[in-house]
């Protein structure tokens, strides 16, 4: 089975034929020799707008999947990439289903929109199907990480998409600076006298963290509610007990117990320095913490779960692969794809491609002492804890109205004005489909 490079230099070689007008002969010949490259199942156009690693990983990964999809006479795929904006602007705005690719990977608000807009294939008959070759088995279900089979699933049950990838929110911990440190479990009381004894000794603050509308969802997840409601698509910005958490989380920052970094590289060099206990951190940025940390010989890391007692605070985000509503009707064969790519060996595959999350538990190598730990602490201890964030088009907005509104406590704005500026600056700017008015 020629790979994704062949077939593109196949293409290439038929459009230079196309343009210079050979005999039909030659036109035959070579289109002869394409449409032998196509599996006795089929061909399916997948569209995907990544870069760097995630791209070339993604076409290793369907080479790989044309080579077998070959040999037992599965769909072939052949892939398409755009830019975020024109892949967004050509699924949204296409009048004919026709012009639609087969399989897409998306990300959740995208979905999102796209499923209210009814361009999407409800997967959920799929993936229960008992077809022992078709639906995720038992045995499947429980190797699979929750968040596999939560991330695109709607509020009534919907299953719009399948992650491929994505990260998790952690924390980090500066054992250097949180004595007594080594047995933190999840965020607890016992956590916040560690922190408030750290900042007595000398720390600048307990929490760091480049604030964003993430990040204010993150907080208010460890203090027991959440800032957004997905059945409505709003803020819960006239909740008593979310406004509560909000001028708490204000006074942490002012307090010093939640610290707002400038910046990634900021952030890294006060927590390795000592200055933050402990940092806020997507797990795809934990190497460039490391990396930082070898520096140090005296550095002692440690992980520890975002979860708390009353609510999971561990936030997962990946892009989805969703399957559009075609006249081609090929949803079983685009799913038979997305399937494969759960499996175990494609998961391992894209964790060692691209560092970022297999869809489920695997092994790794410990050739890198305290590093592979952390790592596998991640795999096996916090992601079976991940929660994805809202499927819901209105999610964008909402930590949009979060950051703004974080940024206006920054500056120590009370909390009454900073929601009333907020709540105008959202409708003025085109961005208040989250608000209530």
């Amino acid at each position: 089975m020629p790979s994704h490079a062949q077939m593109k230099t196949m293409r290439q070689l038929l459009a230079r034929v196309s343009a210079r007008r050979l005999s039909l002969a030659a036109l035959v010949c070579v289109s002869l020799w394409l449409s032998a490259c196509a599996s006795p199942g089929g061909r399916l156009v997948l569209w995907h707008s990544l870069d760097g690693l995630r791209a070339r990983a993604l076409e290793q990964l369907v080479d790989r999947w044309n080579a077998q999809a070959w040999q037992r006479g599965a769909a072939t795929i052949v892939i398409e990439r755009r830019s975020p904006a024109q892949q967004h602007g050509r699924l949204s705005d296409l009048p004919d289903p026709a012009l639609l690719p087969d399989l897409a990977l998306v990300s959740p608000s995208q979905a999102a929109l796209y499923h209210e807009r009814g361009l999407l294939s409800d997967l959920r008959p799929l993936a229960d199907s008992a077809d022992p070759n078709i639906g995720w088995s038992l045995d499947e279900r429980r190797d699979l990480f929750p968040f596999v089979l939560s991330a695109g699933r709607d509020q009534r049950g919907a299953l719009i998409g399948v992650p491929q990838g994505g990260k998790l929110r952690l924390a980090l911990a500066n054992l250097n600076v949180l004595l007594q440190a080594d047995s933190i479990g999840p965020f607890t009381l016992a956590l916040d006298r560690l922190c408030d004894e750290a900042i007595q000794r000398g720390a600048q603050a307990c929490f760091s963290t480049v604030l964003d509308g993430v990040v204010v969802e993150e907080w208010l997840r460890t203090r027991g509610v959440s800032s957004f409601d997905p059945s409505t698509g709003l803020l819960r910005l006239d909740d008593p007990e979310v406004l509560t958490r909000l001028d708490l989380m204000a006074q942490d920052v002012a307090s010093a117990r939640l610290a707002s970094a400038l910046s990634l590289e900021a952030q890294i060099d006060n927590f390795i320095s000592g200055r933050y206990a402990v940092m806020l951190l997507w797990s795809d940025e934990l190497d460039l913490v490391l990396a930082a940390s070898r520096q140090r010989e005296d550095v002692r890391l440690d992980v520890i779960s975002l979860q708390t007692p009353a609510r999971q605070a561990v936030l997962y985000r990946a892009p989805l692969w969703v399957v559009p509503r075609t006249p081609r009707a090929q949803e079983r064969e685009a799913w038979q794809f997305i399937r494969w790519t759960t499996e175990a060996d494609q998961a391992r595959f894209w964790y060692e491609q691209t560092g970022e999350l297999p869809a489920r538990s695997i092994e790794i190598p410990s050739s890198d002492g305290a590093a592979s730990a952390l790592r596998t602490k991640v795999i096996t201890q916090i992601a079976p804890l991940a929660q994805p964030e809202p499927l819901h088009p209105n999610w964008l907005c909402a930590q949009n109205v979060l950051a703004a509104l974080v940024q206006r406590l920054l500056d120590r704005q009370p909390l009454d004005v900073s929601l009333r500026v907020v709540r105008a600056q959202a409708a003025q700017q085109g961005f208040g489909a989250c608000v209530s008015p």
